[in-house]
């Protein structure tokens, strides 16, 4: 009896460490505190997910237990970040933000869940096994692009870590599918691999889904290699040079609140640096078309609604119309911007997170109201419980919600382009519409996107590398470049395939001058004309190709 205990036992704890090193590979495959990403990691992590999720095939509490201890670890690594950044933000006691990791580990990677659900209807319908891998691939990739995520870390997105390697790979399947493609590569290949120890005798037997998998992944490599040849060969020679300045002035959480709070040393010491950079060799560099300041950049506040039948910007904070007098381009700054009560999403605060444009000596451009805001750091998630609760959350800025996108037009260049603020760059469906939006808008479409950002609540942790990795998707499905411009770092040019230029690390008080190729006749990509319509065509085909057998009453299968 004791030999049987210690062997279940030693089982046990080869199993969880395993599991362990699982989420240890999966971390690995996104920027952590570890590494910057690895190819490959994502595709061993699920493969030994599959493994140890199969084996306690009748135990529904060891799944749970498994992935529990998977997404536990997989947070620890990976959003160590998010305690310091629950205190910075939201004023958080330590030990309630420590526990909150704990507590949101159950739901960073939902989607695991997915499979214990598919695993246990399997169970109690007595469905033939060799399906499951396959039904699982398939209902992730569903559930991935319907779990609403605060930060959207899909499996796909891991798959831009062989850019590392490869810079010339442009990842052209996201222009037509978007990222969750690359998720069902990085699936099917954990599926393959964790049945390749029968393949031989599957395919000798004809088991249908395992050649259906080998065949699927194979085309899916084959179209990438093709779309590759064609994007490297696809130059436009309609091109203007664009020029652009990116400010990037290191106003750390200190300055940037005491400024706020009205300290005029603080103040003079903002604008001061926003003034050196923003002129400094002004004389002696190719005529700007563009100055880019980052989000909420300057400690006042802008009343824009006051200047709709009035393009003077009356009564706008002097210091900066001394600057923009002096800078002979336009700016564009991440600001605090008063609107109408009637506007307002929760009809008494009526500030916003925005992003404006003005020209020079004084005159008003287009203005943006940022849609998506962060819990616990500019709203609070309760509703008409707000006002009661934000005496117990100082630290919460809570800014009404926008709800117009406008895009951007720079009338002395008649180019548009789109301003999502801060994490909106993570939501892919957001930008998607954003982009068409302004297209239908402008009757043009966006020539870029310009990402204004505040990553100084996260100090020199991973988030903001992360923030950056995921934010390169959006430049890779829409074919578009983005301009990232950020407080304290990183501020960076990203081109239509995701390569990077032009990079201001963290903490750098810093400018950089960039000459951007417009192309006047930038055509929508297949991703943002159809969205998710041909990712879920192509999914439907390989759930097709699963059922496949069971519609032939094949009934018992090889495993």
């Amino acid at each position: 009896m004791n030999i049987k205990k210690n062997k279940i036992k030693h089982s046990l704890v080869l199993s969880f460490s395993l599991t362990i090193l699982a989420s240890i590979l999966l971390s690995l495959a996104y920027p952590s505190f570890l590494f910057g990403g690895l190819p490959l990691c994502a595709i061993l992590a699920y493969y030994l997910l599959f493994q140890e999720l199969l084996k306690y095939y009748q135990s529904t509490t060891k799944q749970i237990l498994t992935v529990l201890i998977f997404n536990l670890i997989f947070s620890l690594i990976s959003f160590y970040w998010i305690p310091n950044t629950l205190v910075t933000f939201g004023d958080i006691p330590s030990w309630a933000s420590q526990l909150a990791l704990v507590l949101l580990s159950v739901f960073i990677l939902p989607t695991n869940w997915v499979f214990i659900l598919i695993i246990t209807y399997f169970r109690k319908k007595n469905l033939p096994k060799t399906l499951l891998p396959f039904a699982l691939t398939i209902f992730f990739l569903f559930f991935e692009q319907l779990i609403p995520q605060q930060f959207p870390l899909w499996l796909g997105h891991s798959w831009l870590t062989w850019k590392n390697f490869f810079p010339s790979y442009y990842l052209p399947l996201a222009s037509y599918f978007g990222v969750g493609i690359y998720s069902l590569l990085i699936l099917f290949c954990s599926f393959l691999l964790l049945n390749i120890k029968d393949a031989l005798s599957k395919l000798k037997n004809g088991n249908l889904i395992f050649i259906a998998t080998l065949f699927s992944t194979i085309l899916l490599f084959t179209t990438e290699f093709i779309l590759q040849s064609y994007l490297e060969k696809d130059n436009n020679p309609n091109a203007q040079y664009f020029h652009v300045r990116i400010v990037q002035a290191n106003v750390g959480n200190f300055l940037k609140t005491d400024a706020e709070l009205g300290s005029v040393h603080s103040i003079k010491e903002v604008y001061d640096r926003y003034k050196k950079l923003t002129l400094e060799n002004l004389q002696e560099t190719k005529k700007l078309d563009l100055i880019i300041w980052p989000e909420t950049a300057i400690p006042d506040e802008f009343h824009s609604t006051k200047w709709k039948n009035n393009l003077v910007l009356q009564g706008a904070p002097q210091n900066f119309l001394n600057i923009l007098e002096q800078s002979s381009a336009p700016i564009l700054l991440g600001s605090y911007d008063f609107g109408d009560v009637k506007y307002s999403t929760n009809g008494i605060f009526t500030e916003y997170n925005s992003a404006l444009l003005a020209y020079p000596p004084n005159e008003f451009g287009n203005v943006y109201h940022k849609q998506i805001l962060i819990p616990f750091g500019e709203t609070l998630p309760f509703g008409k419980l707000n006002p009661l609760l934000f005496s117990y959350f100082p630290a919460v800025s809570l800014f009404s919600q926008g709800h117009l996108m406008n895009g951007m037009l720079l009338k002395n260049k008649n180019i548009s382009f789109i301003t999502p603020i801060c994490y909106e760059i993570l939501e892919t469906n957001f930008i998607r519409d954003f982009l068409n939006s302004s297209n239908n808008q402008l009757n043009q479409n966006p020539k870029f996107i310009i990402n204004l950002t505040n990553d100084s609540w996260y100090g020199e942790t991973s988030e903001p590398y992360q923030h950056l990795f995921l934010a390169k998707w959006r430049a890779i499905e829409f074919r578009i470049p983005i301009i990232r411009s950020t407080n304290t770092g990183i501020s960076i040019f990203i081109d239509e395939n995701g390569n990077e230029s032009n990079l201001i690390y963290i903490n750098k008080e810093e400018y950089k001058d960039i000459s951007l190729i417009i192309n006047e006749n930038t055509s929508m990509t297949i991703y943002q004309k159809y969205g998710r319509l041909p990712y879920v065509l192509t999914t439907m085909i390989f759930l097709i190709l699963a059922i496949y057998p069971l519609i032939f009453k094949r009934k018992t299968f090889p495993y």
